[in-house]
């Protein structure tokens, strides 16, 4: 199994990264955290992996920290959560929201994530209690400085959003979020919340 993978980041096509490892380029499809945290062209990157084979595709996933790995490794395991699904968990709920979700049995919270029904979210509630249970308070955010809607416009047009339409998100909800990291998460469950009332 490849575990990580550290080279050169050559592109984003489409929210797919293309790194370069002494000459190999390795597709990757990352996480939002990631995307939100990417070098430009040409910077070296490090990100932990998970490499999926189907009958019909070979994918490896890629996050900025091996925690966020481990919660993918674990969400896969449960029954009606595939791949796609716990990305979208990931870059939905920051850590310990999920935490808190799943600890007070929220079903209403992992319910707003696109794409996760009632008895999913039961299944999560249940399989990932005892997994998240040891996570240490995670410290409230400093203020936003105006870089981080910047890097957060940066993340959206690389995972293939026009920059118009980036920009436009960016400024509805940067009120909403402090860190780079959420204002991505608010802008993706913001176009998820239109695309599913069109």
């Amino acid at each position: 199994m490849i575990g990580q993978i550290r080279g050169i980041l050559l592109e984003v096509v489409e929210g797919t990264l293309v790194v370069d490892v002494q000459g190999v380029g390795y597709e990757l499809e990352p996480s939002a955290t990631l995307i939100a945290r990417l070098p430009a062209a040409g910077g070296e990157i490090r990100v932990h992996t998970h490499f999926v084979v189907r009958e019909d595709v070979q994918l490896l996933f890629a996050f900025d920290n091996r925690a966020e790995r481990d919660l993918f490794r674990a969400m896969i395991r449960i029954s009606g959560i595939g791949p796609k699904l716990a990305l979208a968990l990931i870059a939905g709920l920051s850590l310990k929201d999920l935490a808190r979700a799943v600890a007070e049995r929220n079903i209403t919270v992992l319910t707003s994530i696109s794409g996760v029904g009632r008895k999913t979210a039961e299944r999560l509630v249940v399989e990932l209690k005892d997994l998240l249970a040891g996570i240490p308070t995670i410290a409230e955010p400093t203020r936003s400085r105006p870089s981080h809607s910047n890097e957060a416009l940066d993340a959206l047009v690389a995972l293939g959003y026009k920059p118009a339409e980036a920009a436009r998100i960016v400024e509805n909800v940067a009120d909403e979020a402090f860190t780079t990291e959420e204002i991505v998460r608010a802008a993706l469950k913001r176009i998820a919340r239109q695309s599913e009332a069109l």
